[in-house]
C-alpha cells in the first residue's frame, strides 16, 4: 500500500517537472537562427537543464528499489 502511494507521488512529481519545463520553453520567445551552428547551440542549451532527467532517474531508481524489497 505504501509503495503504491509512493509510486503515484513520484509519477505526479515527474509529470509536474515535465509540465513546468514545457511551460517555460513555450513562454520563451521562439529563436531565430541565422545559421546551423546557432541552431545546434540552442538545441544543446535545451539539454543543459537536466532537472527533469534527474527527477525521472530518481523515480525509476525508487521503483526498482521498492519492487525488489
Amino acid at each position: 500500500m505504501f509503495s503504491s502511494i509512493l509510486m503515484v507521488l513520484l509519477a505526479f512529481c515527474v509529470l509536474a517537472a515535465g509540465f513546468l519545463t514545457l511551460k517555460r520553453e513555450l513562454a520563451a520567445e521562439p529563436p531565430v537562427f541565422a545559421s546551423k551552428k546557432e541552431a545546434k547551440e540552442e538545441m544543446l542549451g535545451l539539454f543543459q537543464d537536466r532537472g527533469f532527467f534527474y527527477l525521472t532517474a530518481i523515480a525509476l531508481f525508487m521503483q526498482v528499489v521498492f519492487k525488489q524489497s
